[in-house]
């Protein structure tokens, strides 16, 4: 009609080869083998992720919208006063950043026209990278449900021979997304899952080691605590000098955490959280337990993660913070088989002096010594280590 969002324009003077404009990092796109719909996910900058069907001349409103709230520029251009009403193409779902239901970067999918699934026939199946959260969505933008948690899918596709949807993650596997019968469920509560012969003082049950590492993460001010056990007490970790280390199946790690609920002072620490890893055949998994507001049980928290407030102080001034306890997918992002599952577990790390299984020395000669490794570390001062962050100075 001459005019771009309300400007008119000479055909001679832009390119005119756009199908759609408005979009800010489209990440996946796929048509209905049916109805030959394009449907399109759009990464958001920061508040924001999108799903869309495109249009022939669809503008679908980047920079002015992101998702169905106002974007980051609302001047300089300043947004045509008729623009949502006559140009935007609103997407057909958004959802926001964060939280048990949304995630950070989204990842556009399939419309499932397989047989297997009757449940999901027309829905368009798709998941966000960073929660680990796959949903299924209705064609109308209507009734989007949580099916499970896969951390880091970067792709979904489908199997040309029956139309399964398959999914491609960060560890570089392809799985199909099928029904089963669950077979088991997690200890419902901490207490249960025997790692700990007393929660009163959170001493660990026999087996169960305590560990400390050079380089902690940092976690929003928590003081954590660390613990492995291995399975039947006699599995051992082949360990390497500078690579990852090969860990037996079975094998878990506990992270606990603590946070002072006024800042700097040890006395006020509450118990918030107590996370697992687990090593299995096909590579880990992790869970998380909540504690109650006494501190003296723990249960287990929801798949898709927790959030919740907590009234900090910060010299007396109120400090509020949100804790996230993350997804079980969500922990799989990090804890992947190319960064070797549990993050501190290797030379670097656990190269230090402390006190455990009631010896005191070096961590990894003691772990050696105690059958924990294959091979000898050997000498401590030759070995790589992580600078601790209270180190003033250091080597080069």
């Amino acid at each position: 009609n001459g005019t771009y969002n309300g400007t008119a324009v000479s055909s001679t003077a832009v390119r005119r080869e756009f199908w759609a404009t408005g979009l800010r990092n489209p990440w996946r796109m796929s048509f209905d083998p049916v109805t030959n719909v394009l449907w399109c996910a759009d990464v958001g900058q920061g508040q924001r992720e999108e799903v869309n069907k495109i249009v022939r001349g669809g503008n679908y409103g980047w920079v002015y919208r992101e998702g169905n709230i106002a974007g980051p520029r609302t001047t300089n251009p300043t947004m045509p006063a008729n623009f949502l009403t006559a140009y935007h193409s609103p997407p057909v779902y958004d959802y926001p950043r964060g939280g048990n239901f949304g995630g950070y970067s989204v990842t556009g999918g399939r419309v499932y026209r397989g047989t297997r699934i009757s449940a999901l026939t027309g829905k368009y199946i798709f998941g966000d990278y960073g929660s680990g959260n796959i949903w299924s969505l209705n064609q109308d933008g209507t009734g989007v449900e949580r099916l499970v948690g896969e951390g880091g899918i970067g792709a979904f596709g489908v199997d040309p021979s029956n139309q399964d949807i398959l999914l491609a993650d960060l560890d570089g596997m392809i799985r199909r997304l099928s029904t089963t019968t669950a077979t088991g469920n997690f200890p419902a509560t901490l207490s249960a899952t025997n790692l700990f012969a007393d929660l009163t003082d959170l001493a660990p049950a026999p087996g169960v080691t305590p560990y400390t590492v050079n380089l902690p993460f940092w976690s929003d001010h928590a003081v954590k605590s660390r613990w492995v056990v291995v399975p039947d007490g006699t599995s051992e970790f082949a360990n390497s000098t500078e690579g990852l280390w090969t860990l037996p199946d079975g094998t878990v790690w506990v992270k606990h955490f603590d946070m002072e609920m006024q800042r700097g002072v040890p006395g006020s620490k509450k118990r918030i959280e107590t996370r697992l890893i687990v090593k299995n055949s096909t590579g880990a998994y992790g869970v998380s337990y909540r504690w109650n507001e006494a501190g003296t049980e723990a249960t287990l928290a929801a798949d898709e993660g927790e959030d919740f407030n907590l009234a900090v102080t910060d010299n007396g001034n109120p400090a509020p913070q949100t804790w996230r306890i993350p997804s079980r997918a969500e922990c799989m992002i990090c804890h992947t088989t190319q960064a070797g599952h549990a993050l501190s577990f290797n030379t670097r790390q656990l190269n230090l002096e402390n006190d455990i299984l009631g010896l005191t020395g070096n961590q990894l000669t003691t772990l050696f010594q105690q059958d924990y490794l294959t091979a000898n570390p050997g000498s401590p001062n030759l070995l790589p280590r992580h600078l601790r962050p209270d180190e003033d100075t250091a080597s080069v």
